[in-house]
């Protein structure tokens, strides 16, 4: 499981995470969750992509970035690529008010890339995908429309449900199926759904989805 880490801010030079967007409500909403997930954190914030790609250059202690992908000028994917040719080693957190396959499928042929999110994402996503991307850790999260589901079309079955609560506690398919009273190629079933529908591709990333994802 992903743990919280503890980031102590010493001054502006040791920042450890770039916020980069031109609207002032965003930076701020994405510093507390930077602050939340990360604990106390030294963060500093980039208005436009030269802004970004400047302070990103200067400052090698930054080990995080969180871009709006739609920061004013054109061609945004395009200079997202540029700072992952000139940080190779910072990873990216990717916020987009569009949804878009395409966009995520450019963003994630960024070895850096480590998540691409709507802004309109739960917050527990948001947090989710910062403390990701501290760690290096390349996570994908469902589809902006997602969120807006009713109880009636939950990404996951009622026992699919019950399945990733047990799999959370980090037990085996055996110990599963023994608990459920169902076989142990009925939960491995049930786990091939639970990976599909989350865009999982092994237990850790399925078990770390934020519940509300159900």
């Amino acid at each position: 499981m992903v743990q919280t880490l503890q980031i102590e801010r010493t001054s502006d030079s040791d920042a450890a995470v770039l916020i980069a967007s031109d609207q002032s409500p965003t930076r701020a909403g994405l510093q507390v969750f930077a602050e939340d997930a990360l604990g106390r954190v030294g963060v500093r914030e980039a208005v436009d992509w030269e802004s970004l790609v400047r302070t990103v250059q200067t400052f090698r202690s930054i080990r995080l970035a969180l871009i709006d992908l739609n920061m004013a000028g054109a061609a945004g994917l395009s200079r997202l690529a540029d700072v992952a040719r000139q940080r190779p080693d910072l990873s990216l957190v990717i916020f987009a008010s569009v949804d878009s396959h395409e966009i995520a499928r450019q963003a994630y042929a960024l070895p850096s890339a480590c998540a691409v999110v709507a802004k309109n994402a739960p917050p527990s996503t948001i947090r989710f995908c910062i403390l990701a991307g501290m760690q290096k850790q390349r996570v994908t999260v469902p589809a902006a429309d997602s969120y807006k589901k009713s109880e009636s079309n939950s990404l996951l079955t009622p026992r699919q449900r019950q399945i990733r609560i047990l799999l959370r506690q980090g037990m085996s398919n055996k110990i599963i199926a023994a608990t459920l009273n169902i076989s142990e190629g009925t939960v491995k079933n049930h786990l091939t759904e639970i990976y599909r529908a989350l865009n999982a591709t092994n237990r850790m990333q399925a078990a770390q989805f934020p519940s509300e994802l159900d």
